[in-house]
């Protein structure tokens, strides 16, 4: 048997606490973003020896990557002073 398993996920809009503004007020331009990237993958055999022995195989390997990022220039509008 072998499975794998990839799931990306990435949140936009993310409020960052350090701009002295109350939260629910940041600007869009002001959030910031996080990635996940997830992957695993599993493998197993098994083997039947004779009538009563069994022998068996298993692996799995899993890995997350994370980044974060600050907004780092406007998408539209002016820039503040």
């Amino acid at each position: 048997m072998l499975r794998g398993n990839v799931s990306p996920s990435t949140v936009t809009g993310i409020e960052v606490g350090g701009q002295d503004q109350p939260f629910g007020q940041n600007a869009y331009s002001r959030t910031s973003r996080q990635t996940y990237r997830d992957f695993a993958i599993t493998a197993q055999d098994t083997w039947t020896l004779g009538n009563n022995k069994v022998n068996e195989f298993r692996f799995q390997y899993a890995r997350r990557g994370l980044s974060y990022f600050f907004k780092h220039r406007h998408t539209g509008g002016f820039d503040p002073p």
